[in-house]
């Protein structure tokens, strides 16, 4: 197996911990608070292991202040979703970013798509079709019900900003390093969410987030999932499109997470789901 698979699937596993850190947090601090704390602290991370970061050709520092841009968007519309959403449908429903990412990958980077990967996306997305139409109806209030379908197009949203970072991510690390994307990503992400923070509240709550936690959980999942894909990304026969359909597998974790850390119920019908997505990714490397 190719190493850039490997990494990818790195990526997926530290997605969903990251996932359910950010929604643990916020049961104890703002979302902004939750998004400021994290990013300073998976900041902190990478100014102590990236040594490169000051060698940059800064004239790709615009297109990482782009991506930045898109990222901060699509965080924090995902995250008003998953303050609002069951966790396994918030996690599932994100797998609306395969549409997005082939459809870019092709008339962007210009990637070839064969009939193994479509058929694997098409299996995957059938997994994701199943879980819209299973209707949660185990914790959710009525307030949450009407409001439903808003969270979901809040998500679809974020997701799709998501997938155009993923294509930016393939562009510039064709100029620079892993290392350096990822230092100079945290250190404008950290400055766009205190400010986002700042003006939404007044103030930070500084101690309430040393105090938690997750956001270490959070971090450190960021630090490494992160520098993952873009050692991924870096390799030039890697392929953003499959890595795209790989990176679902983060969507089978949420719905372990569910039932672990927030008991959802439903959860073998949910999991029977998730095996219709990984049966699509594996489809695509036989």
């Amino acid at each position: 197996m190719n190493s850039w698979i490997i990494l990818a699937i790195i990526y997926a596993l530290c997605v969903g911990i990251f996932e359910c850190s950010k929604k643990k947090s916020m049961e104890k601090i703002s979302l902004y608070d939750t998004l400021a704390g994290f990013s300073l602290f998976a900041l902190i991370g990478a100014a102590i292991i990236d040594r490169d970061m000051y060698s940059i050709n800064y004239n790709y520092l615009p297109l990482i202040a782009l991506k930045t841009s898109v990222i901060v968007i699509s965080w924090i519309l995902c995250m008003k979703a998953l303050k609002n959403m069951l966790m396994s449908t918030y996690g599932i429903t994100r797998l609306s970013q395969i549409i997005y990412t082939l459809i870019m990958s092709i008339l962007i980077l210009g990637e070839h798509i064969t009939i193994k990967i479509i058929i694997g996306a098409i299996i995957t997305i059938i997994g994701l079709v199943l879980v819209n139409l299973d209707k949660d109806n185990e914790t959710e209030n009525t307030a949450k019900d009407k409001n439903k379908f808003k969270y979901i197009l809040l998500l679809l949203i974020g997701v799709f900003f998501s997938s155009c970072s993923g294509i930016i991510d393939k562009i510039v690390l064709k100029n620079i390093t892993s290392s350096q994307l990822q230092f100079w990503f945290l250190f404008l992400l950290m400055i766009f969410y205190w400010l986002i923070a700042l003006i939404k509240q007044r103030k930070v709550e500084v101690r309430k987030i040393i105090k938690n936690k997750w956001l270490y959980i959070s971090a450190l999942a960021v630090l490494i999932g992160d520098r993952c894909l873009f050692i991924a990304n870096e390799n030039p026969d890697s392929m953003v499109s499959i890595m795209s359909i790989i990176k679902q597998l983060s969507a089978v974790e949420s719905v372990f997470f569910g039932k672990l850390f927030f008991g959802e119920k439903n959860i073998l019908r949910k999991l029977l789901y998730s095996l219709i997505v990984i049966s699509g990714i594996v489809i695509i490397f036989i």
